[in-house]
């Protein structure tokens, strides 16, 4: 159960942080441009 829920977390984590990056690299993108 520990496992589980250690790699669940990782996971959600990775999931989080890349969400976050994408959004804000695409947002400095359009400041840019604009």
């Amino acid at each position: 159960m520990l496992s589980t829920s250690a790699t669940f977390t990782t996971a959600y984590r990775t999931n989080y942080y890349f969400w976050y990056f994408f959004s804000y690299g695409e947002a400095r993108g359009r400041m840019e441009r604009a």
